[in-house]
């Protein structure tokens, strides 16, 4: 296929006003904490991925699936993984389903954002003339440098590290007996009738391990879906929201990138896996086959499920395969992956003995030394690129200019 066509059949990354208001206000906030703070930019804006997600999917809150927390300083909980949020945090855990969007609407809508993100950060540094596209199986994404003739061709894995839970007040629950009314079971699941005026709150742990309770407003009516997009650009314009923000996020980060550090904020991230200790009354799962997870690998974080690795890769081949052979004329193409965080747990295991791969095509002819192939023999990597904000290995000068986003 003809790089021409290829970038001709792309379709503009498109955004409605409020989605792109959003990813202004949070990668602005987050551009400007680095700055200020001396932290890495591309961790700050793997937090503010994270942060434009959740706003999407806190603004489809509905009135099931909330958990209350109780009796002591009773509070209705939302989550996102299959536990009491703020219990988890001191390493208790009392199993409740979680609020996952499916697995589709979830793909679609961190491709949709990273790209926007992208988008912003290409806008805003001195790679202005770069397009985002939307490509044509197999390629997700292409960036493109029309005046240089050079395209970026790419599969996205995306998905975020952590989705802190909603929080809502309560009064203590009780039921009538026939002694007269009784408090109700510490962890209950309840329905609230009416979401609309509901005052909410965005549960971020601290250093301590103890929440803190960030006002993010209300829900005007039961089809307003913009209310928490709202709230956070309004809240990116304080000067301490991101500090607290990306504290609780780095935090969730450091431990789902240690070993051993395993604890608190760890269980409120994507993959965590089952808990640990785990409580007897912990429930097994319906099919029988083992116990229930906090949250499986198939919510794993930016690229970092093995299966998406291995799909990846073989896009990431099929892609160069059609791209690269013949040499394109007067175009510099390149191949990759695209994240919002990289292989933390698995780049070892999955990735790291193939990222220097180069590879060519030889027809029906076999070769067994890289000597005996003709002179002019085309070799390419097999990753040009394989790139996130929080860590990226990349082959390619055009690469390292563009995706730069400072030392770690």
């Amino acid at each position: 296929m003809d790089i021409q066509e290829i970038i001709e059949e792309g379709t503009p990354v498109f955004s409605l006003d409020w989605q792109a208001q959003l990813v202004d206000a949070v990668m602005a906030a987050a551009e400007s904490y680095s700055a200020s703070q001396k932290v890495s930019l591309g961790r700050c804006f793997a937090a503010a991925f994270d942060l434009i997600v959740a706003a999407h999917f806190y603004g489809n809150v509905t009135n099931r699936g909330w958990l209350y927390c109780g009796p002591k300083e009773p509070i209705l909980l939302y989550p996102y993984t299959n536990t009491c949020p703020r219990c988890a945090l001191k390493n208790e855990f009392h199993f409740h389903k979680a609020n996952k969007p499916r697995s589709g609407n979830i793909g679609s809508v961190t491709a949709l954002y990273l790209c926007l993100c992208y988008k912003w950060f290409f806008e805003h540094s001195k790679n202005k003339d770069l397009e985002i596209l939307f490509g044509r199986e197999p390629v997700d994404v292409l960036v493109v440098d029309r005046k240089q003739k050079s395209c970026l061709l790419a599969e996205i894995k995306a998905s975020p590290l952590v989705i802190f839970p909603l929080v809502s007040d309560s009064e203590k629950l009780t039921e009538e007996t026939e002694a007269g009314p009784r408090q109700t079971k510490a962890h209950q699941e309840v329905t609230v009738a009416h979401i609309a005026g509901v005052e909410f709150y965005l549960l971020l742990p601290t250093a301590k391990g103890l929440p803190n309770l960030v006002k993010l407003g209300k829900r005007d009516n039961d089809k307003d879906v913009h209310w928490a997009a709202e709230s956070i650009i309004d809240l990116c314009k304080t000067p301490t929201f991101f500090k607290s923000y990306f504290g609780a996020w780095n935090d969730a980060f450091s431990k789902y990138a240690s070993e051993s550090n395993r604890n608190g904020s760890f269980w409120l991230t994507n993959s965590c896996g089952a808990p640990n200790p785990m409580p007897a009354s912990w429930p097994r799962r319906s099919n029988g086959s083992g116990f229930e997870t906090i949250s499986d690998n198939k919510t794993s974080v930016g690229m970092d499920r093995t299966d998406d690795i291995k799909k990846g890769t073989y896009q990431v081949l099929k892609i160069g395969s059609f791209s690269k052979f013949p040499k394109p004329a007067k175009w510099h193409i390149t191949v990759g992956l695209v994240s919002n965080i990289h292989a933390v747990q698995h780049f070892d295991d999955y990735l790291a003995s193939i990222s220097d791969v180069m590879w060519t095509k030889t027809g029906e002819k076999v070769y067994s030394r890289a000597a005996d192939l003709p002179p002019d023999t085309r070799i390419v990597n097999l990753f040009d690129g394989i790139i996130s904000f929080t860590s990226s290995q990349l082959r390619d000068d055009w690469l390292r200019k563009i995706f730069f986003f400072g030392k770690e």
